[in-house]
């Protein structure tokens, strides 16, 4: 009886760049979703982003196209508010209010490099060298059988 194999996606944001890694395949479904878990950082440098997770590490280089894809925000959101100047209410208020929520359709799929990603987000922060990336979520595929 053959195997069923699983692979593991983490998705991962900067401001409003936005990336979805495969970071683990060929697991069982037990163990992808435990790699998918994990904690997990992810940098972005100029030419490769450096992932930590499950006591290990991964490179994925500008060439590992099958491996990443990013997408971009371009909802424009409403400037940020200061919550602690609010009442009960209005914060019951915000959390409804739908200029400050995305959804599907404000996202959009760009055929970026990890070198494009680093110097379209480089050119807003000059002074930084690299970017922490943010884990937003994760998702267990299951591998395509040949």
């Amino acid at each position: 009886m053959k195997t069923e194999k699983y692979k593991s996606y983490k998705y991962f944001h900067f401001e409003d760049v936005f990336v979805e890694i495969i970071i683990a395949n060929n697991y069982s479904f037990k163990e992808a979703k435990r790699i998918a878990k994990a904690e997990t950082k992810a940098i972005l440098k100029n030419d490769f982003i450096y992932l930590i997770f499950d006591n290990r590490y991964s490179i994925i280089k500008n060439d590992d196209r099958k491996l990443y894809e990013f997408e971009v925000c371009t909802k424009k959101l409403p400037p940020p508010i200061n919550i602690n100047e609010m009442t009960c209410d209005q914060k019951k208020e915000l959390i409804l209010y739908d200029e400050y929520m995305c959804g599907p359709d404000d996202y959009q799929i760009v055929s970026w490099s990890i070198t494009e990603a680093y110097e379209n987000l480089k050119s807003l922060y000059p002074h930084m060298t690299h970017f922490d990336l943010s884990s937003l979520r994760y998702r267990i595929e299951k591998e395509n059988s040949l």
